[in-house]
C-alpha cells in the first residue's frame, strides 16, 4: 500500500467526518489509488511491543522535534515517580499526582474522539460520568481517597473502553496494557500512560484506513458520474 505522509489531515477531514472530507484532491486521491492508507513505520523497537512509529505530517523534521519533546516529557514524569522499586525519592504528593492527572486527561479526551460521533453510546456516558476530572482532582486534593488502587482504575476503564473499538490486530496491545496494569507499581506508572498513548495513536490511524476504505466506493461512484458530466 502507498504510504500516506499526512495523517492529520485524513484524520481531520474524514475520521472526524469534517465537511471538508470532499475537499477535492483528497477525494480525488483516494478515489483512484486502490493502494492508498496511512501506515506505521516498520521500524521497531524489538524490546518494545507498542513501539511503531507513527509519521506526521510536517515533515520529518516537525516529526523529531515532536519525538524529542515526548521523550522528554515522558523522561521527567518518570524522574518525578521514581526508577525503580528501591527508589527512595518516590513520595506521592499533591504534586505528583496531579502530573499523572494531565496525561489521564488527554488520554480520556482521545478514547472519546475514537467513540462514535453520531450518538451518544453507553461508553460515552461511562467514560464522562466515572472519570471526572474535577473530581479527580479533588480526591488528590484531598489525598487519603486517592492512591495507586484509585489510578488502576480509572486506567482500567480506558483500557475496556479501548479494548472494545479497537481493530482486532490490535488485541495484543490491549492484553499487554492489562498486564502492565495488573502489575502497575508507583514507578512503572510513566511506562504504561506511555503506552496507552502509544496504542492511541495507532488506533487512530486504524480507524482513519478504515474511514479510507468504507468512502472510497462512494467517491469512485461521484467522480465516474462527474467525468460523465464533463
Amino acid at each position: 500500500p502507498r504510504k500516506v505522509h499526512a495523517p492529520s489531515i485524513l484524520e481531520k477531514n474524514i475520521l472526524q467526518g469534517n465537511s471538508d472530507a470532499r475537499n477535492l484532491s483528497l477525494a480525488h486521491a483516494i478515489a483512484t489509488d486502490n493502494d492508498l492508507e496511512i501506515q506505521t513505520s516498520s521500524l521497531k523497537d524489538p524490546s518494545d511491543p507498542l513501539s511503531e512509529k507513527i509519521e506526521y505530517d510536517g515533515g520529518a523534521g516537525n516529526n523529531l522535534i515532536l519525538e524529542n519533546l515526548q521523550e522528554i516529557y515522558w523522561k521527567n514524569m518518570q524522574e518525578k515517580l521514581g526508577k525503580s522499586e528501591n527508589d527512595e525519592t518516590i513520595k506521592m504528593g499533591l504534586t505528583e499526582w496531579f502530573e499523572v492527572i494531565q496525561p489521564i486527561k488527554e488520554i480520556k479526551a482521545k478514547v472519546v474522539d475514537l467513540l462514535p460521533k453520531k450518538k451518544i453510546t453507553s461508553m460515552h456516558t461511562e467514560l464522562e460520568s466515572k472519570i471526572d476530572i474535577k473530581i479527580l482532582e479533588q480526591q488528590i486534593v484531598d489525598s487519603e481517597t486517592f492512591d495507586l488502587n484509585e489510578f488502576k482504575k480509572y486506567l482500567c476503564l480506558i483500557i475496556d473502553t479501548m479494548a472494545k473499538i479497537c481493530a482486532p490486530v490490535r488485541d495484543d496491545k490491549i492484553n499487554d496494557l492489562r498486564q502492565q496494569l495488573a502489575a502497575c507499581q508507583i514507578w512503572t506508572i510513566t511506562r504504561l500512560l506511555n503506552d496507552v498513548n502509544k496504542l492511541l495513536k495507532l488506533m487512530a490511524i486504524d480507524m482513519a484506513n478504515f474511514s479510507i476504505k468504507a468512502i472510497r466506493p462512494y467517491l469512485q461512484k461521484q467522480q465516474v458520474e462527474y467525468e460523465r458530466k464533463k
